[in-house]
């Protein structure tokens, strides 16, 4: 496959009328056919896809020229409340993931996803498993096997737990020979340091490219499968586990 530029922003968190404001200044920054990725939360208050129209107008604004993982937003729902990452591509929005796995005070509020989407477009496959989702192995484990070659994750971890976290997406990446993207919020308590982890085969053995986002703002990074088609396939070829959650496949 081609080449594909992912630009991820670790955005502060902040009140949806303050990320409208500037998002303009944000879009006009973008590659076309690129990806765009924020983090988990970053709008603070819950958002509501009638009432809060403005806000996703913004979204398909930003992505006419590109494809936006809009990081994740708290959306009520009816009665519900969901921890909802949505998917956005010329213009439009094609589709949503919702956080399977509440982590910790979530649990009393947010209805857990009960499916994985897996996104398919431009000769990409690629889920949005959202922060704690990729704690455990299974959303990464049933991604690959439907075909995922990268893995979105909108995250907001707190700068004590930056170790581990980045140890969970080595993880992630080298046990299904794919690349992962974690994306983090610069919001002092989070401190940004998002990672991107992509696999690579040399002499027969599968090594990782770790690169840090630091305190940056805006980073780009680019994506191809390389030589690690053979080692994707002998990986799922190989493993005996079992692995069974409900799926849903979107193409754009």
């Amino acid at each position: 496959m081609k080449n594909v530029e992912i630009t991820g922003y670790q955005l502060e968190t902040v009140k949806k009328e303050q990320f409208i404001e500037g998002s303009i200044d944000i879009s006009g920054e973008f590659i076309k056919n690129s990806f765009v990725v924020f983090p988990e939360r970053f709008i603070i208050d819950p958002v509501d896809e009638q009432k809060d129209s403005d806000l996703f107008e913004t979204f398909r604004e930003i992505s006419r020229r590109v494809t936006l993982i809009a990081g994740s937003l708290i959306v009520r729902e009816r009665e519900s409340l969901y921890n909802r990452s949505y998917v956005y591509h010329k213009g439009r929005m094609v589709g949503y993931q919702d956080k399977i796995v509440p982590f910790n005070r979530e649990k009393s509020r947010i209805t857990p996803g009960r499916v994985i989407k897996v996104f398919s477009g431009e000769d990409l496959t690629f889920s949005v498993p959202v922060c704690y989702d990729l704690d455990f192995p299974f959303f990464s484990k049933i991604s690959s096997l439907n075909g995922v070659r990268i893995i979105f994750n909108p995250s907001l971890i707190r700068r004590d737990f930056h170790e581990e976290w980045h140890q969970y997406m080595v993880t992630r990446a080298l046990e299904n020979r794919i690349a992962v993207l974690s994306l983090n919020s610069l919001t002092e308590q989070f401190n940004g340091d998002s990672v991107f982890v992509q696999t690579y085969v040399e002499d027969d053995g599968v090594r990782i490219k770790k690169t840090n986002f630091g305190k940056e703002r805006r980073k780009s990074v680019s994506f191809s499968t390389g030589n690690i088609n053979d080692k994707f396939t002998q990986r799922h070829e190989e493993d005996p586990g079992i692995y069974s959650f409900p799926v849903k496949k979107i193409n754009y």
